[in-house]
């Protein structure tokens, strides 16, 4: 896992653009330092979201063409940009709710909501996750929120998550 990171850091000094997003380590958001170009530490759950843009996604799969012909499948895709990780995460969040509490937006709303209010702020849904032991960053708390809360009143009603939850995103 730490040479893959390595690796990363290495792309990220060789591509062009903003490509390493949403960096955190021990789940704390950070720019990564320049010494880990030369090593990065051994402990530590570092998440990060790695993003090209079409220019680079193209010359990465004709060079891998011309050095190993047929190496990149004919379907093969990757996102785009910074785009799909708002998107992503949140799939991932449903998952983490679905494999924990089932597939009932009401019953999970309904765990989440710890003193029976019906609404969520910030701080219940924090709480409400981790007592079903969905523990998120920061920055998918952030995301999560911003998808649940329609209306922007900083409380997340059960059919704002419902809708959250059949939504196909």
């Amino acid at each position: 896992e730490r040479w893959l990171m390595q690796e990363l850091i290495a792309l990220a000094n060789k591509e062009r653009g903003i490509n390493m997003v949403d960096t955190t380590l021990n789940g704390i958001a950070f720019q990564i330092p320049v010494a880990w170009s030369k090593s990065v530490p051994t402990e530590g759950l570092v998440t990060v979201y790695y993003c090209r843009d079409r220019t680079t996604i193209n010359k990465v799969k004709e060079e891998a063409e011309r050095e190993n012909a047929g190496s990149v499948p004919s379907d093969f895709t990757e996102p785009e940009g910074q785009d799909w990780i708002v998107p992503f995460k949140l799939r991932w969040i449903k998952r983490k709710m679905a494999i924990v509490y089932g597939d009932n937006p009401e019953d999970i709303f309904n765990s989440i909501d710890l003193n029976g209010g019906g609404t969520l702020d910030r701080q219940e849904l924090i709480a409400g996750l981790e007592a079903l032991n969905i523990f998120l960053q920061p920055s998918e708390t952030t995301a999560l929120l911003e998808e649940l809360d329609h209306d922007g009143n900083g409380e997340i009603d059960c059919d704002e998550f419902v809708n959250f939850w059949r939504a196909k995103r």
